[in-house]
């Protein structure tokens, strides 16, 4: 049996950013129908073992939409980091206290997010949610675009949202072009248990090879990302914990001694930035519209500022009893996220390049680098808040204000 409906909004993809959205919408008194190819009813099988970076605005955001308190228990503060050079005496170091006396973000596990927004959207009386069933085509008039699902089923609304990750078939669909980069390596990323505390600190070190992070989790516990070439990597992966503990404490040597806490998983790195974020009733949200390498630990977090700009946008259009769907409207969505994406992209892109090398002018002009930046309080201070999610223009969501 096929399924007709009509919505104000409908969203493909149900991960943290579509949910996100779908809640911020709902709340604001849009009905919002959400689909996701994997059937939610179903546990997935084995955890993805990433931890996720929240930062201060982040996790205000998700308090708004009634998310937050299944999560804080779970979350880990990130009250300092550290950034070095391995081979450096400089270091760059930001501490809290300087910009806010609240933590710089949360360390939060994939799956408990995941499953929190998920359970949110299936609680939700505005949300009609649809799981195992797949995109096939889209097509719009002037006042509505109208989604087919695999099976038949048809969704119409005003505006369709490509909230489906990095491969996103929506946009693939729409022909809107992306230029991506292949950075030829390989994030391993597990728990890791340690014998020193971690004090709130997130440690960045860079290695010709590539960035390895360490971000805190409750306990002495933090989350690794260990970016190697890929037979590196290969090669780290297919080792007993034992000795991948070894090497690791070769490389990082700060936390004492140091165990493999749960399953190493390997993920393939590369970036990609769309040349529009709109195209008619269709807009991008999340890694549909870029996705960038975790050095920075900012990509979920650019993806959540997609959403808080664009829901204040169109329940604006909406209170105003606009037709908030039309083309005119959604450009001021591009606008106002695409040359921040630029900014976000282009940062880590150039930190993956001066840092991944053996070049010995760059290491000389890296070391300086770090040195300088970390004695410049309004710097120190403006890369702060950016890492807080505090950077301006902020939206309502972000500061912790409903919509």
């Amino acid at each position: 049996m096929t399924l007709s409906h009509t919505s104000d909004i409908t969203i493909v993809g149900a991960g943290p950013a579509g949910a996100a959205l779908a809640l911020a919408l709902a709340q604001g008194g849009l009905k919002v129908t959400i689909v996701d190819a994997q059937d939610l009813n179903v546990s997935p099988t084995g955890r993805d073992g990433r931890g996720f970076a929240l930062s201060l605005g982040t996790s205000r955001m998700l308090d708004v939409l009634g998310v937050w308190s299944f999560l804080k228990d779970l979350a880990s503060p990130i009250k300092d980091i550290w950034v070095n050079d391995i081979k450096s005496r400089f270091f760059l170091h930001f501490d809290h206290q300087d910009v806010s006396p609240y933590p710089m973000g949360y360390l939060v596990e994939s799956d408990p997010l995941k499953q929190a927004l998920q359970d949110s959207l299936k609680n939700h009386p505005k949300i009609h949610l649809i799981s195992g069933k797949r995109a096939v085509t889209y097509e719009e008039t002037s006042a509505a675009i109208t989604l087919h699902l695999e099976g038949g089923d048809k969704l119409t609304s005003k505006l369709l949202v490509a909230a489906d990750g990095r491969a996103s078939t929506l946009r693939a669909l729409s022909q809107i072009k992306c230029h991506t980069i292949d950075y030829k390596q390989t994030a391993i990323v597990c728990r890791i248990a340690h014998e020193l505390p971690h004090n709130q600190t997130a440690y960045e070190l860079f290695h010709p090879s590539g960035p390895m992070a360490l971000l805190p989790m409750r306990g002495n516990t933090s989350s690794l990302v260990w970016t190697e070439k890929p037979g590196v990597a290969s090669l780290l992966i297919a080792m007993d914990d034992k000795t991948f503990a070894a090497h690791l404490k070769a490389r990082f040597p700060y936390l004492g001694a140091l165990e493999v806490a749960s399953p190493k998983r390997a993920y393939p790195l590369k970036a990609h930035m769309s040349y529009t974020f709109t195209k008619g009733r269709l807009v991008l949200v999340g890694d549909a519209a870029r996705s960038m390498h975790p050095v920075a630990g900012q990509g979920l977090n650019v993806g959540f500022k997609d959403c808080a700009t664009l829901a204040e946008l169109l329940l604006n259009y909406h209170r105003l009893g606009l037709d908030f769907g039309r083309p005119e409207v959604l450009s001021l969505y591009t606008q106002k996220r695409l040359y921040d994406s630029l900014g976000f992209l282009g940062t880590t892109d150039a930190l993956v390049r001066l840092y991944s090398n053996t070049n010995p002018a760059l290491h000389l002009f890296r070391n300086v680098g770090l040195g300088v930046v970390n004695t410049l309080p309004f710097l120190k201070n403006k890369l702060s808040r950016r890492a807080m999610g505090l950077s301006d223009p902020t939206p309502k969501l972000l500061l912790g204000e409903r919509l």
